[in-house]
């Protein structure tokens, strides 16, 4: 938690200087490939989708050491909440399996939640990727719209 206080700035400050104002948009880039964003959602920057009630998918390139502080920063924050659990899985990401984090809790309204943190190298890139539904994740089928066709869960 320590080292996200530090750095979060300089994240922010990456997402800027690597991220033109994109509100609105209709396609983001992921890995170098071009994806339309559905009609039902909205480009928050270049490398983030919201679709309101359903999901929120965003991604980072970032280098190794990086990668770890922000996988621990999110579960931690995550863990904070109801019922919290956490359980290793395996996705596919443009074809290259990774180890994700599956986190499930409660929202303090009660309301069920699950979020997939994965990092790993993907096309010789270092990537962070955080996605939250708006429901218990239980396989692929609960990944809906732009986030399951850009990650698909293994087990």
């Amino acid at each position: 938690m320590r080292y996200f206080f530090l750095l979060f700035p300089l994240l922010l400050a990456s997402l800027a200087s690597n991220a033109q104002v994109a509100y609105g948009q209709e396609k983001v880039s992921f890995l170098d490939k071009k994806y339309k964003v559905p009609d039902s959602c909205i480009a928050e920057t270049t490398f983030q989708v919201e679709c309101k009630g359903s999901y929120y998918i965003a991604w980072l390139y970032l280098d190794e050491m990086m990668l770890g502080i922000m996988e621990e920063e999110y579960i931690t924050i995550a863990a904070k909440h109801k019922q919290f659990s956490k359980q290793k899985k395996k996705v596919k990401v443009a074809g290259k399996t990774l180890d994700a984090w599956l986190l499930k809790y409660l929202t303090k309204e009660g309301s069920p939640r699950s979020e997939l943190v994965i990092t790993g190298k993907v096309k010789d890139k270092d990537i962070f990727i955080h996605i939250v539904a708006f429901e218990h994740v239980t396989n692929s089928s609960n990944i809906h719209g732009l986030a399951g066709e850009l990650v698909q869960l293994l087990d």
